[in-house]
């Protein structure tokens, strides 16, 4: 993940990368039931926050917003974007989902608990909601991806994942040949999002179609095009109550 640490001081001035998070964040709100109105306000952690430009939209609907990243530089980013804006409950940790630690993330939102309630929760700390905005396709490991998202959530919580769909070779071209080596996938599959959530135990599972990202590609790569839409998908599952 180098290139994400060279790239954080200009992830927001990235006009794909804002806008795939403004579509994101109007996908989730109109198709999570936690984020509807007059419901409780939810514990939130977004894996893969980056910058924080997704979180930063989220961060009025959420009790508690914790951000993970496998870039120190994201998070830094993340956390002083946070603090000029005053959000004190929103704070984002250097984490490896793929290579967990089980208690950083807790603490983490253990501390925006204590801040926000003046006290401390009770164990375990689960969220109520896992977000990621075009993560997946980095993980060559889907199912232990929805096994640590079973884990962290909360009884009745739901795992929610915006991704840009396999849609066939032209997938690939989302990425620029420069940063391909770090992802495992070219988009991700339907049918294979939704077993994943299903064999990890998730009830409620859908994947549907929910907006499509114009993204500029290489023409010498794409038949002459100098951009193509791509297509993404929102999946997501409920852990059931036990």
């Amino acid at each position: 993940m180098r290139h994400l640490d060279e790239e954080a001081a200009a992830w927001e001035a990235d006009p794909a990368c804002l806008r795939s998070c403004e579509l994101a964040y109007e996908a989730l709100m109109q198709h999570v039931p936690q984020l509807q109105p007059g419901v409780k306000k939810p514990d939130i952690m977004e894996t893969g926050c980056g910058s924080g430009i997704l979180s930063a939209m989220l961060a009025p609907h959420a009790h508690t917003l914790t951000g993970t990243d496998i870039s120190e530089a994201m998070v830094a980013a993340f956390n002083a974007n946070a603090a000029a804006r005053g959000t004190e409950h929103v704070e984002a940790i250097a984490y490896d989902a793929s290579d967990p630690d089980f208690t950083a993330a807790p603490n983490a939102m253990a501390r925006l608990i204590q801040k926000v309630d003046g006290k401390a929760p009770e164990d375990p700390v689960r969220w109520d909601l896992l977000i990621s905005n075009t993560l997946t396709h980095h993980f060559a490991d889907i199912d232990q991806w929805m096994q640590i998202a079973y884990f962290c959530l909360a009884p009745n919580g739901r795992v929610v994942m915006v991704d840009f769909e396999d849609t066939g070779p032209d997938a690939a071209l989302f990425h620029p040949p420069g940063k391909r080596e770090a992802v495992a996938m070219r988009g991700v599959r339907p049918d294979e999002i939704a077993k994943c959530l299903k064999d990890a135990g998730f009830v409620d599972v859908s994947v549907k179609r929910v907006f499509s990202l114009e993204k500029a590609v290489d023409p010498a790569e794409a038949g002459g095009r100098t951009s193509i839409e791509f297509p993404f998908v929102l999946c997501q599952g409920t852990k059931p109550m036990r």
